[in-house]
Formats: C-alpha cells, sequence, structure tokens
C-alpha cells in the first residue's frame, strides 16, 4: 500500500496497486478483483475497460459486496450507448458497480464519452484533467479514466467520515446527491454530476477540528507560533505533528491535546517550509486537517524584543494567579520575567517564561509593582518596564456609581465580578453594615431592589469573599424623598 500524503478527496489513505495487464495491454482482468477482496479494501477504481462479457470477473465483483466494496468503472470512451452495446466491466449489473461517464467544464456529456440510461450510473468531470505523469510532472488528460477517480475518491471520503456506511448506501448517497443536469437526463441512471459536498451535506457527519490560527498559507514572523483549533464534542482524541515534509512529525508531535485548543510550538527560523497535520479521532475513524506554512528566516528578520499585551495599564494586579501575555518579538531566543516592589527587582518573582503567554502566581506585600519582562536577542538581554498598582480583587459597585442621590424607589445595582471571588455579600442598611433594608449572599453580579423614600442616607456593603477572608467595600447613597400632602381641618368660626 502507498499512503496518500496529499491534500486530494481525501489525505490519508492506503492505495493499493493491482496490476492486471502487462505493457502491451495484455492480461487477464479477472485476476485483479480478487486481490482487494478480504483485504480491507472499500473502494476499486478501474480507469480501464474493453473486452467481452466475464462471468469470472462478474462473480468476483459480486464477492466484493460482502465485503462491502464499492467496484467504481469507467463508462469507456467510444461514445457509444452501452446499453446496446455493453462496456465491461461498466456494463456489469451488480449491486456494488458504479458506472461513470465523463463531462466537461460546461456540464456536457464529453464527446467521447459512453452513456447508457440503464447501465451508467453517474458522469463526473473527465476533460482536460490535471494529472500526474512520471518524472515527477504533471499533465492533463482527457477520458472516463480521468471521471473515475473523482467518483473513487468520494466514495473513500464518505467512507471515512463514517465507516458504518455500506456499498449500497454510499452508492445511493452519491446517486441521490448529483447535480441534474438536462445533458445527462437520458443518459445516466441519476441524470446528474457528481456533488461531493451534496452528499456529506446530507448526513449528520461530524466535523473534526480544523486550525483556525495560523491562516493555512502564511508566513511566520517568529519562531514560537501558537496553534489554535475549533473543538467537537464527537471528537474522541487529538494529535497534532509539524513537520518538514508532508505529514512528517520531525519538528514537533503531541497526541496529549483531550480539552484544549490552543498550543504554542517553537519552530526553526530558516525560512523552510512547515506542514501541520491535526488528526481527529471520530467513531474510530481518524481525519485530518492538513495546513501548510513557511518559517520565519532570520536573514530577513530585524531584531525585536518582546513587548507586555496584557495585563494593560489601567488594571490592576492581586494577590494569586496573574495572566501575562506579550507579542513574539523579532529573533528572540527566550524570555525572562521578574516582578519586584521596586524597578528592577525580583522579589516577588523571577522566572524563564515560553511561548507568548504565562500564568504566575504573585503575593504582593506593596500597592505598587514593577514587571519585567527580558527578551535574549542576539546573544544579549534586552527588557522593558512596566508599573502596576495592586487591587485585592474584590467585587467593585459600578452602578449607581460610588456615592450619590438615588432617583426612584425601585434602584438596580450593578457591580464587577472581581477577581479570585468565591461569594459575595450584598447589605443595605440605616447604618454603614446594618442590614436592616436588605440582605442577599451568593449573589451574581446585578441586584433590584426597594428602598425607602424618605430623603435620608442608606449604606451599602458589598463584601466579596477571596483567600477565605470577606473584604468589604461601603457605599453611602441619599434616597428619594417623596413628600405626602395632608388633608388641613379647617377650624370652625365662633358665631
Amino acid at each position: 500500500g502507498v499512503d496518500c500524503n496529499s491534500n486530494g478527496a481525501l489525505d490519508n489513505c492506503d492505495i493499493d496497486a493491482a496490476v492486471s495487464v502487462d505493457c502491451s495491454g495484455d492480461g487477464v482482468p479477472d485476476e485483479c478483483q480478487p486481490d482487494c477482496n478480504n483485504n480491507g479494501i472499500h473502494v476499486s477504481s478501474n480507469s480501464w475497460g474493453g473486452g467481452g462479457y466475464s462471468q469470472s470477473l462478474k462473480n468476483s465483483i459480486d464477492t466484493g459486496a460482502n465485503d462491502e466494496i464499492l467496484f467504481i468503472a469507467a463508462a469507456g470512451n467510444d461514445a457509444t450507448d452501452i446499453d446496446a452495446f455493453p462496456h465491461y466491466p461498466s456494463a456489469y449489473n451488480s449491486a456494488n458497480v458504479i458506472s461513470v461517464a465523463a463531462t466537461d467544464r460546461n456540464d456536457n456529456l464529453a464527446s467521447f464519452s459512453n452513456y447508457g440510461l440503464t447501465s451508467t450510473d453517474l458522469a463526473a468531470p473527465g476533460v482536460s484533467i490535471l494529472s500526474t505523469t512520471p518524472g515527477n510532472n504533471y499533465s492533463y488528460f482527457s477520458g472516463t479514466s480521468m471521471a473515475t477517480p473523482h467518483v473513487s475518491g468520494a466514495v473513500a471520503l464518505l467512507k471515512s467520515l463514517n465507516s458504518s456506511l455500506g456499498f449500497a448506501e454510499i452508492k445511493k448517497l452519491l446517486m441521490n446527491n448529483t447535480d441534474t443536469v438536462s445533458a445527462l437526463s437520458s443518459k445516466t441512471v441519476s441524470g446528474g454530476r457528481l456533488n461531493i459536498y451534496r452528499a456529506l451535506d446530507s448526513q449528520d457527519v461530524a466535523e473534526p477540528a480544523v486550525i483556525s490560527n495560523p491562516v493555512n498559507g502564511s508566513e511566520f514572523s517568529s519562531a514560537d507560533i501558537s496553534f489554535s483549533w475549533s473543538n467537537n464534542s464527537s471528537v474522541s482524541s487529538l494529535t497534532l505533528s509539524v513537520g518538514s515534509s508532508f505529514g512528517g512529525s520531525d519538528l514537533y508531535f503531541s497526541n496529549s491535546l483531550s480539552g484544549i485548543s490552543t498550543i504554542q510550538v517553537n519552530l526553526p527560523q530558516d525560512g523552510r517550509r512547515i506542514h501541520v497535520r491535526l488528526s481527529s479521532l471520530i467513531n474510530g475513524v481518524w481525519t485530518h486537517n492538513n495546513t501548510s506554512y513557511t518559517a520565519s528566516n532570520r536573514d530577513n528578520l530585524t531584531p525585536e524584543k518582546s513587548l507586555l499585551l496584557s495585563p494593560n495599564k489601567s488594571t490592576k494586579l492581586t494577590s494569586g494567579p496573574n495572566h501575562f501575555t506579550w507579542t513574539n518579538g523579532s529573533l528572540v531566543d527566550k524570555r525572562w520575567l521578574d516582578v519586584g516592589t521596586r524597578r528592577g527587582r525580583t522579589d516577588i518573582y523571577s522566572g524563564k517564561v515560553e511561548g507568548t503567554e504565562a500564568t504566575v502566581s504573585l503575593t504582593f506585600p506593596k500597592k505598587k509593582a514593577y514587571v519585567r519582562l527580558w527578551s535574549y536577542l542576539e546573544g544579549k538581554w534586552h527588557y522593558k518596564d512596566y508599573k502596576f498598582s495592586i487591587g485585592d480583587g474584590r467585587s467593585m459597585m459600578t452602578k449607581p456609581g460610588k456615592r450619590g442621590r438615588l432617583k426612584s424607589a425601585s434602584v438596580t445595582f450593578e457591580w464587577t465580578e472581581g477577581t479570585h471571588v468565591s461569594y459575595k455579600y450584598l447589605t443595605i442598611g440605616t447604618r454603614k453594615g446594618k442590614d436592616d433594608i436588605y440582605s442577599n449572599y451568593g449573589i451574581n453580579s446585578s441586584a433590584s431592589i426597594t428602598v425607602p423614600t424618605n430623603g435620608k442616607k442608606i449604606y451599602v456593603r458589598l463584601s466579596s469573599f477571596i483567600n477565605n477572608q470577606w473584604l468589604h467595600i461601603d457605599y453611602k447613597y441619599k434616597t428619594l424623598k417623596i413628600k405626602v400632602n395632608k388633608m388641613k381641618k379647617k377650624k370652625k368660626k365662633k358665631k
């Protein structure tokens, strides 16, 4: 078998060659099909034909049906109705035979193609088809022999995405989902030309994971590259291979990708072609997504240190896990992160960081912290400093603000989620810390509350449970005063 490492109809398959004729065209075709039976073959692609009826070959094809093998056969190139003048093996009435005619780019039946309303099943493109030739070259050819592989590839693709499909189901899918073509209405059983997209779309086929970033065909600008992909619940296992050749894994390989959708890989910077394969295991069948890129070339790059992307300057760091991201830079071989209470100090954290992100657990003793990101460029270390304020991560009120006058009896309070906050507790009272107006534990990020309308002050406390302790922020508001008109009693006049 030959491994198909290509981006054709199916990019991961085994091809077995079965030789039935010699260089002069003489041979015994009957000997070809038995090689496929009982050999794990799912589709037999037959771009050959001619000669008389052979019962032994017909029997062999029929036996292949027991092994769920579809026999795809070229209809022939004699511009003949093979209902009247049979062409074999395409005219055998075996249930697992798909006989293929050829169409041109305008969906006309090719001038040379055989046809038959009962003997030819469908058509596929067969005029000026680019194909390989000896010596690693390409040339254009025409014939039903060029149309047949389109159908064979479609069969293999359907089978790869749903291994439970039998030959009859696959044949029905292809026949019922052709593009109807008027030129074929009286020339083929289906009256149409192959459309593999429609056949696939008619099935509830689980989608494999697909690399979304970087864009296929792009050129890298650094050595550290993040590959991201879409996840699908039907995918039971994932592997990622990165190689210098198609399907290779000499640069990187991982089969421990469960539950993640991105990974960082360090790659050469020599301008080579890099091939990436993301493989998804769906219902016991591996399906591959292949992409190719051009590696960055150090000779064409200008040195540029990495710069911090997040957190931004307005963000307050908090004790606990902090997530840092930075740019790739250019020609950066390694990076180091320092965090201290003063510029250049390392009394909070100091360590090597990989790729373009890192989550670091930090404890801040003061209200300010200084972060230094180092980049190793062309044999020297370069750095960029950043200054941050320190917060404790507690939730903070965003509406109706920190203080002020309330405008109605019904008030919506909203607050931030905070950082590392396990629970929240909201209380409202007539004095600071009291809850004689309202209290609620475990609330999310908002609450609509009816407050008094006596024009007096109310005190709101928003508490956050962080690292096994309650942290509070107090707010003060003045309520709306609604006047109540009282009827005055008239005094009686003395007579």
